[in-house]
């Protein structure tokens, strides 16, 4: 090892050179380390050289002026002193390996006898070889608990109330979803009596409104429908405070039969025009889609938007020109529309102000259908 603000000690190497060997500094007589030289080319070990100039500044063996600026890198002597052979200085651990001086502080930290500190930071130090196994069941390791993800140690692992913690948010969302089937319920109850009212409103404004010599019947029938609706509106205003918080809905991803929009100015679908997914390949354009007039396309995934799943009723919120549809369940007024349950769907052609669609259906005709709280439409297939 190196002697302090010395050369290098003979104990380091495995063969030391001879005494009057040319690597040796003339300061100290040990092994030059960081050889330099005065303008004379007379070598010294840096350390020794710099302790010498402290004293005088004259070169220690030529006496000729010398500044610590002046003296160069002796090349030759280094690269000859750094392939001398050493030995490991955790040797006395039990490491007999040997490498050239030049490989000493890469050997040095990698050596498996050399003591080092657990990176856990529980205080102890072993030998490199020994710390690998110590470090997997140190008790200070910190690893993420696989349930609720919370930092744990080995130590404190056993009294974790993990268990407990995920009790207790199972207990709060039961309460939750308690909470709010209780006021779907409520809305349930209320949807349900809004109906029946607006049944017999309509009943009155039709039996007030059969002729003019029923003027005054349909004066007063207009009353109490008007009394009606103020009343519906005063329950659904006390209702809406119990209805259940607004969620906010993801994107859904669409699947095969469902309706889509195409976002995208080529293909088969314009934008905004609505098609029916064929098949999903799940790739990295996935979507087969059919249009309208039958024809196909292959779409990725931003370029066609999730619509609307075949048989759910038509709401304000899918109704679209283009959406195939048929009469769905809330369908009561017989056969208004002059038609028979159609085989082959219709198509949105329009929407109107109030909650009106008008559909066309294959033989040509069209007629207007509710697309409000009881849909008289559902969502078709395309085919």
């Amino acid at each position: 090892m190196a002697l302090p603000e010395t050369c290098w000690d003979d104990g380091l190497f495995v063969m030391p050179p001879k005494a009057d060997d040319p690597l040796r500094c003339i300061i100290c007589c040990g092994v030059m380390q960081d050889a330099v030289q005065c303008p004379n080319q007379h070598c010294f070990g840096l350390p020794c050289l710099k302790l010498s100039l402290a004293i005088k500044n004259e070169c220690p063996t030529c006496r000729k002026p010398l500044q610590l600026s002046a003296a160069q890198p002796a090349l030759i002597a280094r690269s000859l002193v750094d392939r001398l052979e050493v030995k490991c200085a955790n040797r006395e651990e039990g490491c007999d390996a040997v490498f050239a001086l030049e490989a000493r502080e890469n050997h040095e930290s990698q050596c498996p006898y050399a003591n080092v500190t657990c990176t856990h930071k529980c205080g102890r130090v072993l030998p490199r070889r020994e710390m690998r196994l110590h470090e997997i069941v140190c008790d200070a390791k910190l690893f993420d608990c696989p349930l609720c993800k919370t930092r744990v140690s080995n130590t404190s692992s056993a009294t974790h109330k993990c268990l407990t913690s995920l009790v207790d948010k199972v207990v709060t969302l039961e309460a939750t979803v308690a909470s709010l089937t209780s006021k779907l319920d409520q809305q349930t109850t209320f949807n349900t009596s809004l109906e029946h009212q607006l049944k017999e409103m309509f009943q009155l404004v039709r039996q007030g409104g059969l002729g003019p010599g029923r003027a005054m019947a349909s004066s007063a029938a207009s009353d109490e429908a008007t009394a009606a609706v103020s009343n519906i509106l005063r329950e659904g205003q006390r209702v809406s405070k119990l209805s259940t918080p607004k969620l906010k809905m993801r994107k859904r991803r669409p699947e095969t039969t469902d309706l889509v929009v195409g976002r995208a100015s080529f293909g088969c679908l314009k934008p905004g025009q609505v098609g029916q997914v064929l098949k999903d390949e799940h790739d990295h354009q996935p979507f087969h889609v059919i249009a309208r007039d039958g024809g196909t396309y292959w779409y990725r995934e931003s370029e066609v938007g999730y619509l609307a799943t075949p048989g759910t009723p038509v709401g304000p919120a899918v109704c679209v020109a283009g959406l195939p549809v048929v009469r769905g369940e809330h369908w009561k007024w017989g056969n208004q529309d002059g038609r028979k349950m159609p085989r082959k769907p219709g198509f949105v052609v329009g929407v109107r102000d109030g909650g009106w669609a008008q559909v066309e259906w294959a033989d040509g005709s069209a007629n207007c259908y509710r697309i409000g709280a009881t849909p008289d439409l559902a969502v078709a297939s395309m085919q």
